[in-house]
């Protein structure tokens, strides 16, 4: 459960961290050609970074609780390369609109926090009814919390639409971030 936590804090920090990255940085963007982009992978990369640190501890936990460690945990970059997309695209998207709406910062904490029990993330999917499992499963981080789950503590693999759709949302989320951000990166500048 300790890593599931650690998930949504990486999730919740790095797009707050990208999405605030112009904001702040205002005074090293006035002074010097830096590129946005390279603020803003910069910030989604410490996020991850911290993440798969802190994994090392839960793993030694696991160990010493006598759960053990899977061999599926040498495949979490899959799924950690694929949250770094997601937030990295995202977060360039909530960049841009940041610095025009300072609220949307305090939007996505709010729906970061909503997105934790938006999905089966503290009880079991089969507590919801069969008829509303399609809007839990149709949610991206469904995916990346079951591939997880597999990865970690089952060194099972989740069923292969999981990852599918986990591949296709953080490189549909990655390029539509960087566009948005790529096309409205002067007009940014220019208003910070």
């Amino acid at each position: 459960l300790s890593w599931i936590l650690l998930f949504w804090i990486c999730l919740g920090s790095g797009l707050i961290a990208t999405g605030s990255s112009l904001l702040n940085s205002r005074p090293i963007l006035s002074k010097s050609p830096v590129p946005g982009e390279v603020l803003a992978v910069t910030a989604a990369l410490a996020v991850t970074l911290n993440f798969l640190i802190a994994l090392i501890p839960l793993l030694v936990v696991q160990v010493f609780m006598g759960v053990g460690i899977p061999w599926t945990v040498f495949l979490i970059p899959i799924p950690i390369i694929a949250m770094l997309m997601l937030i990295t695209g995202t977060g360039m998207a909530v960049a841009s609109a940041a610095v025009h709406f300072y609220d949307t910062l305090d939007f996505v904490g709010f729906l970061v926090q909503l997105g934790i029990w938006a999905v089966p993330t503290f009880y079991p999917l089969s507590m919801v009814p069969e008829s509303f499992q399609v809007v839990i499963k149709i949610n991206p981080l469904f995916s990346y919390l079951e591939v997880f789950r597999g990865f970690i503590y089952g060194g099972t693999f989740a069923p292969t639409w999981n990852f599918v759709y986990m591949g296709v949302t953080s490189l549909v989320m990655f390029v539509g971030g960087v566009w948005v951000f790529s096309a409205s990166w002067r007009r940014v500048v220019a208003y910070l």
